[in-house]
């Protein structure tokens, strides 16, 4: 085994891109949580970033990368769509949302495919959110691999053809969020992450379960022995064999546990301060867990605790917590109840509807989404029409 992969075996290019076929999020616990928590935590980053002035760093231009983004949507069975929006609409909601509460900032969603059709059909998905801020998004697919995309997204960062926040001269320093959801280990190389810098924050959901397998498969003397060693020595970015684990052999970690295993790949990232694992509940075979680097240690708090949010949500112990497609649910129930009032959370919660007032506020946000309406978050009013816009999102936000 060689320290550095100086050829890829196979281009992310020839590798298949005939998943599996898809099933409904509801049958697919780790997906369903995955999108719960990058849902609440895209929101948190957002409103964190545009809200830390006096750090050094420019809040005026903040990135939000997909690296893996797929087509934009997966299918749902309690969803009154059939779907719900995948993680780069998450994302671009979640930039609009922070624009309009901060209209100085600007928010760029970049999303990498390296699929054709997935891309077009993502372009689709997304254009409802293209415009200018703050009612639009800075909103941009691009096809490839997150190898071949990673640094022209790296350079836009490091621009500095905009005023730098509070007054200061000097360096820009700019802030991103980098979410990686590979299908494979050989998708995401150790040295493309390590590049992005401590100034970016990485959050990747790890094949854990797969990892171990390749670590097994790599001791072995079986035919792929060979690929799995070098897909390690790829994700790890050294020897596999040099991967510090104590007294124990590195192969230990084939029949470690996940946590274990987690924490060990994190901690290749030693340049990151701070770092975390989190589990992702499991679907069928898979075990995956969230890693997190970042350069903060109020990151990882609130990815923790919107950890823990999504966790709850959609279980008996949810409490007042709605998933996406509850919320998609309600407001297509409210909507058919008030369409053509103009109503306030107040005035809705004393009709009784039988929700809370928080949970009212949050189906007006979805109802807004979803083309229901338009909500006024400043002073809590909806006002609902006549008719659900045929293109959801389109207009909305121009108030």
């Amino acid at each position: 085994m060689t320290t550095h992969v100086t050829k890829r075996r196979q281009s992310l290019q020839e590798l298949s891109v005939d998943h599996p076929a898809e099933l409904p999020i509801e049958a697919r616990a780790q997906t369903q949580h995955k999108l719960e928590l990058l849902d609440r935590y895209y929101k948190s980053w957002c409103g964190i970033l545009t809200n830390a002035h006096g750090n050094g760093f420019c809040v005026f231009d903040l990135w939000m990368v997909d690296a893996h983004a797929g087509r934009g949507s997966h299918l749902s069975e309690a969803d009154p769509d059939g779907e719900v929006s995948g993680t780069p609409l998450l994302a671009a909601r979640a930039a609009r949302l922070a624009q309009r509460a901060c209209p100085s900032a600007r928010i760029h969603v970049r999303a990498i495919e390296i699929d054709d059709a997935r891309a077009d059909e993502l372009e689709t998905r997304l254009a409802k959110y293209l415009g200018v801020p703050p009612a639009g998004v800075d909103v941009r697919v691009l096809r490839g691999s997150f190898e071949d995309r990673a640094p022209e997204i790296q350079a836009e960062i490091a621009a500095t053809d905009h005023p730098h926040s509070e007054g200061r001269a000097g360096a820009h320093h700019h802030r991103s969020l980098w979410f990686l959801d590979p299908y494979g280990w050989e998708e995401i190389p150790f040295r493309v992450i390590a590049a992005l810098g401590t100034e970016a924050e990485v959050v990747v959901n790890a094949d854990i379960g797969g990892l171990k397998r390749l670590i097994g498969g790599a001791n072995t003397k079986c035919q792929s022995a060979g690929r799995d060693a070098e897909i390690l020595d790829a994700a790890f970015g050294v020897d596999i064999v040099e991967v510090a684990m104590g007294d124990r052999p590195w192969g230990d970690l084939a029949g470690s546990d996940p946590k274990l295993v987690a924490e060990t790949y994190a901690d290749r990232f030693a340049a990151y301060r701070h770092r975390q694992v989190l589990p992702l509940r499991c679907s069928a075979s898979q075990n995956r867990w969230i890693v997190q680097l970042a350069g903060s240690s109020s990151a990882l708090s609130a990815l923790a605790r919107d950890h823990n949010t999504s966790l709850r949500a959609g279980t008996i112990a949810a409490g007042e917590i709605l998933t996406g497609a509850q919320r998609d649910k309600q407001a297509k129930a409210l909507s058919g109840k008030y369409k053509g009032e103009r109503l306030t959370v107040d005035e809705m919660f004393a009709m009784g509807v039988g929700l809370s007032r928080n949970q009212i506020r949050t189906i007006c946000g979805a109802a807004e989404e979803g083309g229901y309406g338009t909500f006024s978050a400043a002073d809590g009013t909806m006002e609902w029409f006549a008719e659900r816009l045929a293109q959801p999102g389109l207009t909305l936000g121009l108030d």
